[in-house]
């Protein structure tokens, strides 16, 4: 049967049509632009009202904060933590161990753990640390919203694969929140009947669909928020309110973090690739606890239906294939980071190249999209010989 004219005007008959045909095709929630923009409009004075308090308490009162914060044992932070958000997971990538715990019908349906997915990034064990929540405070409170539009749309990856989360639905917009940095501006949309590049800008990736722009909003209004009641219960006995307190200079960055952690990964399999490959050539107990790890893990190893052993098992050929695997893996690892060592410091120089010309929502200088394009697909391919390994040995 055809579908009628104005089958895809219609958004709404449009999913209804598509269940009929496929019932584990989830519905999103349909949204007017009216209530669209309220949403958006209340998501935006909530950050912004909240970025504006934790700068003025942060230029009077940031030394403290760092001070007592780093004074605090473990377990007082965890306190603290879950008093300013009682619901708070207590373990890393919580919305990892919340896929464990339901199915995806009971997700669909409406999962019990909506917070793991929404906001992964606050849990206990991280930001318990010392630096973590300095940081996080840091970063939110002296940049713009729109900084970090992207990385809060990428955190909920997951809970949108695992179905767990279903951003609304509004056709026919675009949100704009990259770059604009005001409150009345931040979640603007644009019609795509009266700007021709509004649709260009969502599909470009410098615009999003709204219910995706309203979820970005939530997370950023819960972050916001969460930060907020953090440093009123970090600093409950001053006044954070009273402006006549003069600003203080912000302390130096060395005060939060030493390398970042590009710069330790990088230092740590530099070192670790080099030294794997020199104790197997100069260590026999090493090169004995490699080979034998290797040999354990094959697929060789594991009984047929009948419970007997692989006949290779018995051959030469069988360690053959061990050490091969051995060798070739250490140095295609040493390789490998060559080569991806090479392109960090290509996509640096090109990032350096251009900081000054591209704002937040702007275009990337086509150099420096085609060194981050090739490193995307350089990590993509790299990374396809160790998760091999891994399913072999797993």
């Amino acid at each position: 049967m055809d579908a009628p004219d104005d089958f895809y005007a219609d958004p709404k008959s449009m999913f209804e049509a598509m269940a009929a045909g496929n019932p584990n095709l989830p519905v999103p929630v349909f949204l007017s632009f009216q209530q669209a923009k309220a949403k958006a409009k209340q998501y935006s004075h909530d950050i912004f009202t909240a970025q504006r308090a934790l700068v003025n308490i942060l230029d009077r009162h940031e030394e403290t904060v760092i001070k007592r914060w780093q004074k605090k044992t473990t377990v007082q932070r965890q306190k603290l933590l879950t008093t300013a958000f009682p619901a708070i997971p207590p373990t890393h990538r919580p919305d990892f161990w919340a896929i464990r715990k339901e199915s995806t019908p009971q997700r669909r349906a409406g999962t019990l753990f909506r917070d793991h997915w929404l906001l992964p990034s606050l849990n206990l064990e991280d930001l318990s640390k010392p630096r973590n929540l300095l940081l996080f405070l840091r970063s939110r409170t002296r940049n713009p919203p729109g900084e970090f539009v992207n990385a809060d749309a990428n955190s909920v990856h997951i809970g949108h694969t695992a179905q767990a989360l279903m951003p609304p639905y509004l056709s026919g917009y675009t949100m704009l929140l990259a770059g604009q940095n005001t409150q009345l501006s931040y979640g603007r949309m644009l019609s795509w009947d009266e700007d021709d590049e509004a649709f260009d800008m969502m599909s470009s990736g410098t615009g999003l669909q709204p219910g995706e722009g309203l979820q970005v909003l939530e997370i950023q209004q819960r972050k916001m928020q969460f930060l907020q009641k953090c440093i009123e219960l970090i600093l409950h006995d001053l006044p954070l309110h009273d402006h006549n307190i003069p600003k203080q200079p912000e302390p130096p960055e060395d005060r939060l973090q030493g390398n970042s952690p590009g710069q330790e990964i990088e230092k740590r399999l530099t070192g670790y690739t080099e030294d794997h490959i020199w104790s197997l050539r100069e260590d026999p107990s090493y090169f004995q606890e490699i080979v034998l790890e290797w040999s354990e893990h094959r697929q060789e190893r594991i009984l047929t239906a009948s419970g007997k052993s692989h006949p290779v098992l018995r051959q030469d050929l069988f360690w053959e294939r061990v050490l091969s695997n051995v060798v070739v893996d250490a140095y295609t690892y040493f390789v490998a980071w060559d080569i991806l060592a090479k392109e960090i410091d290509r996509v640096k120089l090109t990032k350096s190249n251009c900081h000054d010309q591209v704002g937040s929502g702007g275009e990337l200088p086509e150099d420096t999209a085609q060194a981050l394009a090739h490193f995307e697909h350089l990590i993509n391919q790299l990374t396809k010989g160790p998760l091999g390994n891994w399913k072999v040995t797993r």
